[in-house]
């Protein structure tokens, strides 16, 4: 057990430090303006950053005089110092930078200078002439917003982490029942929803070495549910509220709410996704939805009964977080093998890692798979990027996963690595019925197919998830399917 603790850190936190590693090696491009004409160069970062500290220590009313390095020969070419500069021309020329990278560098270099200035005159309590700091904060709005604007275009959602500031990006709202499957058998995960809103707030940076120029981001906040039943449809077993079966796996539901965090990296060929959720296990939404959409939608339907023998029934308190890393093995605009590669785009093929833990479930695993957009074309919660020239665009992709399941709280009883022991208060929720250790599958494979397609201001999408057996007992199946309709309306 404890060497499997070990390795689930270490998948958890590996990524960040991943991406932290590759912010200080992987090498910006910067677009220099020099005899109108704009060319690729290539910076070191190290050297870059020792420049604009040594720039940042001057007087603060010393212009920039270090023409060493592209990104501050761009920024005299620019004259982003002059503060009776005609915005139309400064905003001509800087249309002329295409890339992110060499943009938020211009803009790390006047903010920097007027950080120093603003510093500088809070110890010595001056007032300095108002046209020169307010020029100096006119030129770096404009920088900024350039920047954003490169950013919507060649990404879908994901922005600056530092000057993002839109409260609402989109909504969006998932709902998974395995009546969207091609079998419907009323067993294993057979329900569940999520209502989602991205937002560019609630930055929280609690990895701030993960966080840095390099990484794009957005946040959101969300609620949702989980279902899991026996096959419920054999009446001569379930007939009354607290009705299991021996033969098959317990009742289950989790009601969360929660906070996401999306990240990529600004080359587009690594990204991030991490949930940490807080909520109910075995409280009474599972058994509510599924007798409404019973009673009311398919009138046919047997009742759900059994439900008052889920785990933990009454509720107890949960947590989990969930952690998605994705890195882009071959991709016609660009991989981990080759940044710049120019060929069809239509040809992406991820390695998807994934880490868990938690009271619902504590797990890793890794899987690869196919798409035809990009990171940067498909956001991290399924919008898809729209150009204007578009009517519409379409998006299929396929995954294969495998995953290894360290303690799973829907089948053996809430815990994170084991179950916990039974609490001696009597009033305390229990377990009616749940599985042995022995009797969860700890080794998974699951399939997914994807299908999306993006209008205007919506995008619409079905996935189907393919299980295999996640438990040992007579009634179980040896795989089972379950389907996802999503709707992601962009702000």
């Amino acid at each position: 057990m404890k060497y499997s603790l070990i390795l689930l850190l270490i998948f958890y936190f590996a990524p960040f430090t991943f991406l932290a590693q590759n912010n200080r090696s992987l090498i910006g491009i910067i677009s220099i303006l020099d005899k109108n004409i704009f060319e690729l160069k290539h910076v070191d970062v190290k050297t870059l950053k020792k420049n604009i500290k040594e720039f940042t220590s001057n007087s603060p009313d010393a212009s920039v005089n270090n023409p060493d390095t592209l990104a501050l020969r761009l920024y005299n070419i620019l004259e982003l110092d002059n503060t009776a500069a005609n915005p139309d021309t400064l905003l001509f020329l800087l249309e002329n930078v295409r890339t992110y990278e060499a943009v938020y560098e211009l803009f790390d270099i006047l903010n920097s200078k007027i950080l120093a200035i603003e510093k500088n005159l809070s110890e010595r309590n001056t007032i300095t002439k108002e046209y020169y700091l307010g020029g100096l904060k006119r030129n770096l709005k404009l920088v900024e917003d350039h920047m954003k604007n490169i950013l919507d275009y060649n990404f879908c959602q994901y922005d600056n982490t530092y000057t993002s500031n839109q409260l609402i990006k989109g909504v969006y709202i998932e709902t998974d029942n395995d009546l969207f499957a091609f079998t419907n058998n009323d067993m294993n995960y057979t329900g569940g929803g999520r209502f989602e809103i991205t937002t560019d707030f609630l930055k929280m940076r609690l990895l701030p070495f993960a966080n840095r120029e390099k990484v794009l981001s957005y946040q959101g906040v969300f609620v949702g549910f989980k279902a899991y039943t026996p096959f419920i449809r054999d009446t001569s077993i379930f007939n009354t509220p607290t009705s299991y079966d021996l033969n098959d796996r317990p009742f289950a539901s989790y009601t969360f709410i929660g906070r996401s965090k999306y990240r990529i990296h600004s080359n587009g060929h690594m990204r991030m996704r991490s949930d940490f959720k807080v909520g109910v296990i075995g409280g009474d939404v599972g058994n509510i939805i599924q007798s409404i959409i019973h009673r009311d939608q398919f009138v046919s339907s047997l009742k759900p009964y059994g439900w008052d023998s889920q785990i933990a029934k009454g509720g107890r308190f949960a947590w989990n977080i969930d952690h998605y890393f994705d890195l882009m093995l071959f991709s016609g605009k660009g991989d981990i093998f080759n940044l710049n590669r120019k060929e069809a785009g239509w040809l992406n093929i991820p390695l998807m890692m994934d880490a868990h833990i938690g009271n619902e479930l504590t797990a890793f695993g890794a899987g690869i798979g196919l798409s035809n957009l990009s990171f940067k074309d498909r956001s991290g919660n399924e919008d898809v990027m729209m150009r204007k020239y578009n009517k519409f665009r379409i998006i299929i992709s396929a995954n294969a996963k495998y995953r290894y399941v360290m303690h799973n709280s829907m089948l053996e009883g809430i815990g994170i690595f084991e179950t916990f022991p039974n609490d001696d208060d009597p009033l305390a929720p229990g377990d009616v019925y749940r599985l042995n250790s022995d009797e969860v599958v700890r080794h998974l494979f699951i399939g997914e197919i994807f299908f999306g397609i993006r209008t205007m201001k919506a995008t619409v999408y079905w996935q189907l998830t393919i299980n295999s057996k996640e438990y040992d007992k007579p009634k179980a199946k040896d795989m089972y399917q379950w389907g996802r309709f999503g709707v992601n309306f962009l702000l």
